[in-house]
């Protein structure tokens, strides 16, 4: 670049030549004015003590590879993150900056190189301590809305949201597509292993398989009835009997009086048919699950279309927006479980554990990449509309690493998934607050207070393991690191 144009966009002037700049009164020789001076500012961000001086009529700038502190460095003269030590001057003047407040009253602005990105970058910290937010891929191609506009200043509307766990409300078949005012009226899960473990017997694949598909048909036309007539009882509730919800926060109750039944509005919602287990159906079916076979992932495909298949015959059938979620089961796993092995034994694969894996995820204990584990689980996200999500299990203190969330986030892009979020260990310490991320670390080791171990139970729920059932204990034991 020519140095008069480097020169001109510093400035943000059109010079024509270097010549027609005039040298301030002063500058550079001798008696230099400082604007803003810090000497040992240090940050929360591992940003170590430095000095840095500005001078009137100057532009600054800092310069370092990928890494170095380039951007703590100046989120730290903002004080965008918690200032350690040092001290300030502004023309000469000692001022205390301890957050971003006292830095605009000081005429410090500070606008970073792409403001969404930056609290993109914010949000993958506070998942690395708190594993929350989870991220909601807008750009999904089935997250997507015909009538979203960028300068439109109500496209939150036309944007999907999600309950916390994965529950999804956007296609609707009887009014609007949006997220806002609307939820979910019920939802049933099936256990696909049991039926694929009845028929386990068959010994010619293909016939057993037929005969599995046949089964999912019995159980999925009742579980679309048990939904419609459960329906046909939630909808004679009067709009009095829920005040808040029917008058300003579920779509088109404005005309709704207190002795009203619902009826008319509850529609919107949805029913949701869900399942688990599709990693030990598979290896009941074929003998191994989707993640170690291209044949069996070929076939949870297939599973997994039909219902999303007899879901949308069972809308126009019952007239009611069905879905297929990918159910979460913190509970049911374990009891499903118990109940298939009880009747059925101990199946290697099958029933040999405590737990069915949640919905179409790999199994928690099958070492394989995050890459590996997004391609085999992404193709079910656009299928399983009522709701699903990814998880990837990460070694290490996340909280020194948040780049490290933001590849799987970017990961999940990649692959067109709707909703995931990232796993890790976490330690906390209940009297003095210190925590850290070894799993192998049981009390504090400042003031000697067992830890207690804070991990995600499913998609909006984290918590301390103290109180998780023994499927759940069972799972979380088993889960492995992907790399």
């Amino acid at each position: 670049m020519p140095r008069v144009d480097l020169i001109s966009a510093m400035l943000g002037k059109d010079l024509e030549d270097i010549s027609k700049l005039k040298e301030q009164k002063g500058a550079y020789s001798g008696s230099v004015e400082n604007v803003y001076q810090a000497e040992d500012l240090s940050s929360a961000e591992g940003v170590k003590p430095f000095d840095f001086v500005i001078n009137k009529g100057e532009v600054n700038g800092f310069t370092g590879l990928l890494g170095s502190g380039r951007s703590e460095s100046v989120r730290a003269i903002f004080a965008a993150d918690r200032v350690t030590g040092g001290k300030v001057k502004i023309n000469g003047k000692d001022v205390k900056i301890s957050k971003p407040k006292d830095a605009m009253k000081n005429g410090i602005g500070y606008l970073p190189e792409d403001r969404n990105y930056d609290l993109y970058k914010l949000a993958c910290k506070v998942t690395a301590r708190r594993f929350f937010p989870n991220f909601l891929n807008l750009d999904a191609s089935f997250n997507r809305s015909e009538e979203w506009k960028e300068d439109d200043p109500k496209r939150y509307l036309h944007e999907v949201a999600t309950m916390g766990c994965r529950t999804r409300v956007f296609e609707n078949r009887y009014g609007e597509k949006t997220s806002v005012g609307r939820g979910n009226l019920s939802f049933t899960t099936i256990n696909i292993v049991r039926l694929a473990i009845e028929v386990m017997g068959i010994r010619d694949k293909n016939e057993r398989i037929e005969k599995f598909f046949e089964r999912l048909n019995d159980v999925l036309d009742i579980t679309a009835k048990q939904l419609d007539e459960r329906f046909q009882f939630q909808k004679t509730a009067l709009a009095k009997q829920f005040p808040l919800v029917m008058s300003s926060l579920w779509n088109h109750t404005e005309n709704l009086k207190p002795n009203d039944t619902i009826e008319s509005v509850i529609n919107q919602g949805t029913l949701g048919i869900g399942f688990i287990g599709l990693a030990e159906c598979l290896i009941a079916l074929t003998g191994q699950h989707h993640g170690e076979s291209e044949e069996s992932q070929a076939l949870g495909l297939k599973i997994v279309s039909h219902m999303r298949s007899r879901a949308n015959e069972y809308c126009e059938k019952y007239g009611h927006n069905y879905s297929i979620l990918a159910t979460p089961a913190e509970g049911l796993s374990g009891r499903f479980t118990k109940r298939d092995r009880k009747s059925f034994g101990i199946i290697p694969g099958v029933t040999d554990k405590e737990y069915y894996t949640n919905s179409n995820h790999v199994p928690v204990y099958y070492h394989c990449s995050p890459r590996h584990k997004a391609k085999v689980e992404a193709p079910y996200h656009a299928i399983t509309l009522g709701g699903h999500i990814f998880y990837v299990e990460i070694d290490g203190d996340a909280t020194h690493n948040e780049e490290s969330i933001m590849q799987i986030v970017d990961m999940m892009d990649k692959y067109d998934m709707g909703y995931g979020s990232v796993n890790h260990n976490r330690n906390h310490c209940p009297n003095c607050g210190y925590e850290n991320a070894d799993k192998g670390s049981k009390t504090c080791p400042k003031c000697g207070t067992p830890f207690e171990t804070i991990q995600r139970i499913t998609g909006y729920l984290v918590g301390t393991t103290d109180r998780w059932n023994s499927g759940k204990l069972a799972e979380l034991h088993d889960r492995v690191v992907h790399k």
